[in-house]
């Protein structure tokens, strides 16, 4: 969104993600939310800064995962890349620090990342379904937070034809029942419940992934997108566009922040507010 600008985003669905998923307390359990909005509305651009105000709050004993939605995916080929990620960042030493250490699991945990490493799930299907069903259970009893962000879920209609993807999805959410220190973000053009392909016998997939939709800059983030026209580097005055020169911006922009951002970047590069340069 712009090179080194980031617009500070307003509203639920905002509110809603640092609270309850990017800045946990420790005594905090996940949340599963599904954050939609159409293309060049920044949703990638959210959780990207999300992550960022993650890092640098440092918190204790939280990791985060970020994983496109890609095609050539299938069931066992996504957890195990997943999982070969969690052994890089969450190592023996991690483990064993973890706030309520248990060698058991750890040891445990250690399998599983040498399974994934080692075996294919395919052909050694009631393992790798054994040390998947306990995985996360397993980084909550050590008090590991898990935050998991699975971008480009639209194409989860194109890559995952079954049901088994959502229904361990659906498993892994607080509407299951399940008690992880675990949070998930689908990010997406659709809702989760419009894509997830489900049992009709199932509970309903949007009420597991409770949608929370981003739009465009609001009034008050459009005053804070203008204020950035002081900082153009040809700006010596620091002048901010006219009335009518927001308004032809707009016009070509609308309220699409990924637009008005590359608009701002063209006329940085022509020397003045004059879109016709």
């Amino acid at each position: 969104m712009g090179k080194n600008i980031y617009i500070e985003r307003s509203g639920a669905a905002v509110k809603k993600l640092r609270r309850d998923v990017f800045l946990p307390a420790p005594e905090d359990l996940g949340s599963c939310y599904s954050l939609t909005g159409p293309n060049s509305t920044g949703k990638t651009t959210l959780i990207r800064h999300l992550m960022g105000e993650l890092a640098q709050a440092a918190l204790p004993n939280v990791y985060c995962f970020y994983r496109n939605i890609e095609t050539g995916y299938t069931f066992w080929s996504f957890w195990a890349s997943l999982i070969l990620e969690f052994s890089k960042a969450l190592r023996e030493e991690q483990l064993r620090a973890a706030p309520t250490p248990d060698g058991y699991i750890v040891e445990e945990l250690l399998e599983t990342y040498d399974f994934f490493r080692t075996r294919s799930p395919e052909t050694d299907f009631g393992n790798a379904t054994n040390y998947l069903n306990n995985l996360f259970d397993n980084y909550t009893r050590l008090g590991i937070h898990i935050i998991l962000v699975l971008d480009e879920f639209d194409r989860a209609a194109e890559v995952f034809r079954d049901t088994q993807f959502y229904d361990r999805l659906f498993s892994l959410s607080p509407k299951s029942g399940s008690e992880l220190k675990l949070s998930i973000v689908t990010v997406s053009r659709r809702s989760y419940g419009t894509i997830a392909v489900y049992d009709p016998e199932g509970s309903d997939p949007s009420e597991a992934f409770p949608q929370l939709a981003l739009r465009g800059f609001s009034n008050r983030e459009l005053e804070d997108y203008f204020a950035t026209y002081a900082d153009l580097p040809w700006n010596e005055d620091r002048r901010l566009p006219s009335q009518q020169e927001r308004q032809a911006i707009l016009y070509f922009g609308g309220r699409s922040p990924a637009v008005l951002m590359n608009l701002r970047e063209a006329l940085a590069d022509a020397g003045s507010f004059d879109l016709n340069d």
